[in-house]
């Protein structure tokens, strides 16, 4: 990250610490030495810096001054400091000797690259983080007002200068710079455009104006040829970008998502070719690319979505680089046949195509895809093809009229199986076809009535609003099913026993109104959480009495059960008091949270069910009818000790309110005033 204090930082200890050593080294902007000439000249500065006289200074290329930095290197005790550095040859070229240093030495090296310091074995690092509000305001107040603090009238516009700023030290000294001494209305319109002066700070390398209100750039703003990150998120009002925005030839990240109102020129592109991250993401204007996106060779991540593109260009498969394409339009009716030339992508997004009936690529070819999501278009079916993704491990298949998944053989490395809003009938996945298979989430859809098999490998498993299911037949001999949620699913009548399902952590059935029992939970070791919400008539859940990790309860219906004295979290609703009563009978001893509903029809008396309950830490009571009724109650539990009580309360008169507080059940009553 440019600007966040590498090189302040790294001159400080500097500055603090070369005398300590016989010698000592700062080569500064080590990123500007592209050429090897250039790097040849970094080599011969080191080399001087560690006591190396001019007459050995002559060699003709790195290589040799590989040869003389290795020797010296190993023979000295130096303090050595790399600035900016952003290629693993620069490290090649001045430091060939890393792990056989001279005794004492130490080797500082700034770079905004993680990937390079790792790739060569640097495990030391320091990442730099962004001011904290407080410490920003004071540096930035510093350059502003001479001061550490706002002069009065001036405090919410400094406010908006810090959102701008982000913490980045740089931009904080800029930007207070430029408005130190300067009118009321000059901040003003700072907030809302860039001044001209900035286009003035040549060696800047990084800016970020997220969520700013200007509408415009100053016309020389091309003159930051050393510009390499630009964020521009969120800006809604600008319109455009001006011509000399193609002057920006180092550009290699650019942020322009969320700019509703933003047009694009066509040739805004015309110079750069180091592009690596580009982002139109919600540009809801745009209709069509840059003419020169496809000249950036270096291009890893294109986001494109919620704009009206109508096409894409014809030659992106050149994009040999792209690891991420996300593109998203209703006008969008086609896909380039090129792209299915990018070898190298990883993840493609397709969202919101409305009239995009066909992939019309051939995708078998896209042998590094993993993640394929294709979610809100016309799309009926799969390429023939599709089979041939041998590395796909994701499938997101969200609002098109799909019908079938295609040959079960095309999902053999599948770890996540997403499909929501489709027509597909049929689900029947083999341990041979599928068995990396991890999780299977099926929402909103009405066509399919049964799920015959699946493979033993599937950890979790969701089903929500499938309105024709009935059975569910697959979920039996899943050893390794963790989690199991079934919702709104309303013709679904029958679950299989679970009494081979020996790892499930967490079951949620809630809105299953024809599923009268949940059958061989007794085995059920590993449950933690259990939810049965609104259940058929009887909602029979049998003995959990070895459930020994049973922690959380949630029962909405008339279920009876015996309890476990380890439950930590109940939350129960029913409407008859004998079915509260049988459900915990006198197995709890402690209870964290226990929600009533309604709680008004369970008398005083009812308290000799509870001859083993101490404590309640928490009690939440939704829509109490008269909350005197439990305070009658809870004071009838002989062993009773605390109760503090959240009320949530309707129909109670305004004038009554009670509390519990301390211990022994002592009661207080006062006035409650709205």
């Amino acid at each position: 990250m440019g600007g966040a204090g590498k090189t302040t930082l790294a001159k400080d200890l500097y500055n603090k610490n070369c005398s300590s050593f016989l010698n000592s080294s700062f080569i500064f902007d080590v990123r500007d030495a592209d050429s090897r000439k250039l790097l040849h000249e970094k080599q011969k500065k080191l080399l001087k810096d560690l006591g190396v006289q001019n007459k050995d200074l002559w060699f003709d290329n790195i290589e040799e001054g590989k040869g003389i930095l290795a020797s010296r290197l190993r023979s000295v005790s130096a303090l050595i400091v790399l600035n900016d550095v952003d290629h693993e040859d620069q490290l090649d070229a001045l430091l060939p000797t890393m792990n056989h240093l001279g005794s004492g030495s130490f080797i500082i090296i700034t770079s905004r690259e993680l990937g390079v310091l790792r790739k060569w074995g640097i495990s030391s690092i320091y990442r730099m983080k962004s001011l904290n509000r407080f410490y920003a305001k004071q540096l930035f107040c510093w350059h502003a007002f001479l001061q550490s603090y706002p002069l009065q009238g001036f405090e919410d516009l400094v406010e908006e200068f810090l959102n701008v700023c982000s913490g980045l030290p740089l931009s904080l000294k800029v930007f207070g710079g430029q408005v130190y001494g300067k009118s009321k209305g000059y901040w003003e319109c700072g907030v809302n455009s860039l001044p001209k002066e900035f286009c003035a700070l040549e060696s800047l390398e990084h800016l970020k104006l997220t969520a700013g209100r200007m509408s415009s750039l100053p016309t020389s703003f091309g003159d930051l040829t050393n510009l390499r990150h630009i964020d521009f998120s969120h800006c809604g009002i600008l319109k455009m970008l001006p011509v000399s925005f193609k002057q920006l030839i180092h550009l290699q990240h650019l942020d322009l998502s969320w700019c509703e109102n933003l047009r694009l020129r066509p040739d805004m592109m015309e110079n750069m070719t180091k592009l690596e991250y580009l982002n139109f993401s919600l540009c809801s204007n745009l209709e069509m690319l840059p003419h020169h996106i496809t000249n950036q060779a270096s291009l890893r991540k294109l986001y494109a979505d919620h704009t009206r593109l109508k096409n894409i260009p014809t030659n992106v498969g050149v994009l040999c680089k792209l690891e991420v394409l996300e593109i998203g339009s209703p006008l969008l009716e086609t896909l380039p046949p090129s792209l299915d030339n990018l070898s190298s992508l990883s993840r493609l997004k397709i969202y919101g195509c409305n009239m995009l009936k066909s992939l019309s690529i051939s995708v078998g070819r896209l042998n590094m895809l993993k993640y394929l999501s294709i979610q809100s278009s016309a799309i009926e079916s799969l390429p023939e093809d599709f089979g041939q993704l041998f590395n796909l491990q994701r499938l997101n298949i969200e609002y098109c009229p799909l019908r079938q998944l295609g040959s079960t053989s095309s999902l053999c490395r599948f770890k996540v199986i997403d499909i929501r809003g489709t027509e597909v009938s049929s689900i029947s996945i083999s341990e041979d076809s599928c068995p990396t298979l991890e999780t299977l989430s099926l929402y909103d859809n009405n066509c399919l009535p049964h799920i015959k098999t699946l493979p033993t490998s599937v950890k979790t498993i969701e089903l929500s609003r499938c309105g024709m299911l009935k059975r569910i037949g697959a979920i039996l001999g899943l050893v390794n099913l963790q989690s199991l949620s079934i919702s709104d699913c309303r013709q679904l009548d029958v679950l299989p026993s679970f009494r081979s399902l020996t790892s499930l952590k967490e079951i949620s059935i809630q809105d299953c109104y024809k599923i009268d029992k949940i059958e061989g939970l007794e085995q059920s070791r590993s449950l933690g959480r259990l939810t049965a919400w609104t259940l058929g008539k009887s909602g029979g859940i049998q003995s959990l009495e070895q459930a020994e990790r049973l922690k959380s309860v949630t029962v909405v219906a008339e279920s009876r059960s015996a309890l476990q004295p380890c439950i930590q979290s109940i939350k129960v609703r029913m409407n008859e008091r004998s079915h509260f009563s049988n459900f915990c009978k006198n197995f709890l001893d402690q209870v964290a949270v226990a929600q009533v509903n309604p709680f008004h029809s369970v008398p005083a008396e009812a308290g000799r069910d509870f001859p083993g309950m101490k404590i309640i830490l928490r009690v939440s009571l939704d829509k109490v009818m008269n909350p005197f009724v439990f305070v009658a109650y809870t004071l009838a539990v002989a062993t009773f000790a605390m109760a503090p009580v959240a009320y949530c309360l309707e129909r109670v008169p305004p004038e009554t309110w009670v509390s519990f507080e301390g211990c022994a059940g002592r009661v207080e009553k006062s006035q409650c005033h709205e």
